[in-house]
């Protein structure tokens, strides 16, 4: 936050210090995206940026160059978490040292993500961020959500992800969604370096939130998996709360009654679930993961409406222009068909409570910590209230692709087998040394109605008529505006109908706008004249050059100023120790 007194003609800033602070010595860039919003009218571009989270981001002392931490949190800068919040910032981060730190380059509509950087650094995350410079919140309830995957270069042992988690809109502390803070899951993870902006010491505290795992999967495996908590938005964890360290990494689906979230999940995995020959390289499976994907999750209510609880989420492929129905759970079809409610087609090929209760049983789960965290009902109140979207590549385990039995069960249990990669798949360096250029692309992200993410053809507008060149009067258009995405090029140019596009001043607070008119200017508005302030100067003759004088004296003074800190500024970027400006590798649950 800033104060900003006024004396006389002069201004002095003062900054009062919160918590996480933002960085100053790099410029932060983020990645374009675009994602469509989809109706039975068509399809809408909604052009974002996405961010890099912040545990792969430089930290260092607030007007230095010392990291923050190094192993271990540096004692001057961080003597205490409270302090440390104060005097560490989150450095920004530019268009290259995404592709150089994070691994990350743009692709058409999308992102691909190689699993070690250039820099040597392994795994990123990346949130989509709006053009208010906040989390993109997306409100799924009675809606779809398809995107394009190519998995193609992931092998055993490698996991790329797309999920829902409910973090807060705005991040946490000062540096805020900007930057990439304020992560949450439903692992309740305490291999944070800050939680609820402020230092983790000891890695005693944990980030709890709500978590839809709309697809977490490499080229031999794949699941979707919802966990609920008894949580809204993001909630900081301390002791049992963070929930047992067993029940989850095995996951085992056995009841924690201390923990907040349901670190298990219920989870759709084909190959888990009885069809070895669904999903996997080549054409003798269902889904082809040697070719792109499309990947469609519908969150359907009981009586199909936005006000209506969410009773079943639901999953199906396109590929080769055929529509692949999701794989039927075929070792559930006996206790499916005792329920009256669900027949075995329904119960047997989507996440619902029903499916999640049945699965439990031929697991031999005695007790349900899904049900008792609320089940899929509770994810459509997370999906109402608005989730943050993560995009990530990083190493896995067994439980996703492997022989997963938890702590105390055999390979030969039921659901221990979740797909057909060894046990020898997980080792985290060879991974490294074998496979650093693997990648999962994420393209073509789109949402809205039921059904229409892939029928809606986009929708196309005409440009607006600009006026004459010296015309006063701005002039209402029904179509593409003046504001373009760092071009103006026609088919760049936003839609009057959006944030961007609706004025000049809108226009340049977007990440990327670029603004197109010349004397004219385009706006959603009514039309307005523009007009320009012709007050005459009050005060004598004597009065007005006395100002006028000051005025100059203070324009010189400032420029001064400005040069002197340029200089400065100059100085220490050179004398900056360039290994020190990221952290060759974070901290991961």
């Amino acid at each position: 936050m800033t104060v900003q007194v006024q004396l006389a003609t002069w201004p002095i800033l003062f900054s009062i210090v919160s918590a996480q602070q933002p960085g100053t010595e790099k410029k932060e860039a983020h990645l374009p995206f675009n994602v469509e919003s989809c109706s039975k009218e068509g399809c809408e571009s909604e052009p974002m940026t996405a961010t890099f989270d912040m545990q792969w981001r430089w930290m260092h002392g607030v007007g230095g160059y010392k990291n923050c931490y190094a192993g271990d949190w540096d004692k001057k800068i961080c003597p205490d978490p409270d302090t440390c919040a104060q005097k560490c910032e989150v450095e920004g981060m530019s268009s290259k040292d995404y592709g150089k730190t994070g691994g990350q380059k743009t692709i058409s509509d999308g992102v691909q993500m190689q699993f070690v950087a250039p820099s040597g650094s392994s795994g990123s995350r990346i949130y989509l961020i709006g053009p208010n410079e906040k989390y993109k919140l997306f409100r799924l309830k009675n809606r779809e959500f398809a995107f394009d995957v190519d998995v193609s270069q992931l092998p055993c042992g490698l996991i790329g992800a797309a999920y829902f988690v409910e973090m807060s809109e705005a991040g946490a502390g000062d540096a805020g969604a900007k930057f990439g803070t304020g992560y949450c899951d439903a692992q309740c993870g305490k291999k944070l370096k800050f939680i609820d902006g402020k230092a983790n010491f000891g890695w005693k505290r944990g980030a709890c939130c709500m978590e839809f795992d709309l697809w977490e999967a490499n080229s031999r495996a794949s699941v979707y998996t919802a966990h609920p908590c008894k949580t809204k938005g993001y909630v900081a964890c301390e002791g049992a709360k963070c929930g047992s360290e067993g029940n989850g990494g095995d996951h085992s689906g056995e009841e924690d009654t201390e923990g907040l979230c349901n670190k298990g999940g219920c989870g759709f995995n084909s190959f888990r679930m009885g069809n070895e020959k669904f999903y996997g390289p080549g054409s003798d499976f269902s889904v082809d993961t040697t070719k792109p994907i499309t990947v469609v999750t519908q969150f359907l209510t009981e009586d199909n409406k936005d006000e209506g609880d969410l009773v079943e989420i639901r999953r199906y492929y396109v590929q080769d222009g055929k529509v692949i129905v999701n794989s039927n759970a075929t070792i559930l079809p006996d206790l499916l068909d005792s329920d009256a409610k669900l027949d075995n087609k329904k119960g047997g090929d989507s996440i619902t409570d029903t499916y999640c209760s049945a699965q439990n049983k031929a697991f031999n789960v005695s007790t349900s910590d899904f049900q008792a965290k609320g089940g899929v009902k509770r994810i459509g109140e997370a999906f109402e209230r608005g989730m943050v979207l993560a995009l990530s590549i990083n190493s896995g385990n067994a439980w996703l692709d492997g022989v997963d039995a938890g702590k105390n069960g055999s390979a030969s249990d039921p659901g221990a087998k979740r797909g057909p990669c060894p046990a020898n798949s997980y080792n985290v360096a060879k991974l490294k040394k074998t496979h650093a250029k693997a990648s999962v692309k994420f393209s073509n992200i789109k949402y809205g109605q039921i059904g229409w993410t892939l029928k809606a053809k986009k929708i196309t507008t005409t440009t607006a008529k600009v006026p004459k060149t010296g015309s006063r009067k701005v002039q209402k258009a029904d179509g593409k505006s003046q504001c373009g995405w760092e071009s103006c090029d026609e088919s760049k140019l936003f839609p009057v109908t959006k944030y961007c596009g609706r004025s000049k001043e809108n226009c340049l607070k977007c990440k990327g706008g670029k603004w197109c008119a010349t004397e004219a200017v385009t706006r959603l508005e009514e039309d307005y004249p523009i007009v320009t302030d012709k007050s005459p100067l009050r005060g004598t003759d004597r009065t007005r050059g006395m100002n006028a004088t000051v005025a100059i004296l203070a324009m010189v003074i400032s420029f001064t100023m400005v040069a002197c800190a340029m200089l400065v500024a100059v100085w220490r970027r050179h004398s900056m120790p360039q290994q020190l400006q990221f952290e060759a590798e974070p901290i991961l649950e």
